[in-house]
C-alpha cells in the first residue's frame, strides 16, 4: 500500500482509531508522507517550528512546564477540538518532544490529543513486535514504548 493510500483509507476514513502512527527511522520517508498529506489538504502542525517560537521568550527552567501547556490548549482542550470540528490533523517535526532536558512523554500527548481530535503523527523511529521505538538505538535519545492502546495505530512506512 502506497502512502497515499495508507493516509485515505486509514487516516481519512472514519474508524474507531483516533491516533494514526505513520513510523519509518529514515526522515526523507516521512517527508514523502508529509508531502501526500499536504496535498491532500490536512491540516499540518509542525511541532519543531511552533516550539522554537515558543521558547524563545521562555526562561530554562519553565520550557518543559510551558510546553505541556502549549501542547494542551493547541490540541487537547475543547477548545481546540472545536476548532479543529472533527478534522483529522496531522503532527510533523516532533524531534524537539523528546529532549531529555524536557523530561516529556510525547506518545502520552499525543494519546491525549486523540481524545479529541483525530490525530496523524510522523514519528522518526520504528516498530517492532509491539514495541514503538523513537530513532536508532545509536541515538542519545533513542526511547521505545510497549504499545497496547486499540486507539492507537501504527505503520510502518514502506519504500
Amino acid at each position: 500500500m502506497n502512502f497515499d493510500e495508507i493516509i485515505r483509507t486509514r487516516a481519512m476514513s472514519s474508524s474507531s482509531v483516533a491516533c494514526l502512527v505513520l513510523v519509518h527511522p529514515e526522515i526523507r520517508m516521512l517527508e514523502k508522507a508529509q508531502a501526500v498529506i499536504e496535498h491532500l489538504q490536512i491540516p499540518v502542525a509542525f511541532i519543531g517550528e511552533e516550539l522554537s517560537a515558543l521558547l524563545l521568550d521562555t526562561q530554562r527552567s519553565d520550557q518543559a512546564r510551558a510546553i505541556a501547556r502549549w501542547f494542551d490548549a493547541r490540541f487537547t482542550s475543547a477548545d481546540s477540538s472545536r476548532q479543529a470540528g472533527g478534522q483529522l490533523v496531522a503532527f510533523s517535526q516532533i524531534d524537539f518532544l523528546f529532549e531529555p532536558c524536557f523530561q516529556l512523554d510525547p506518545l502520552a500527548l499525543f494519546k491525549r490529543a486523540a481524545r479529541n481530535n483525530r490525530i496523524l503523527v510522523l514519528w522518526p523511529g520504528d516498530i517492532t513486535h509491539n514495541t514503538l521505538s523513537y530513532a536508532v538505538p545509536e541515538h542519545r535519545h533513542y526511547r521505545t514504548w510497549r504499545i497496547d492502546d486499540p486507539t492507537l495505530q501504527i505503520i510502518r512506512l514502506q519504500e
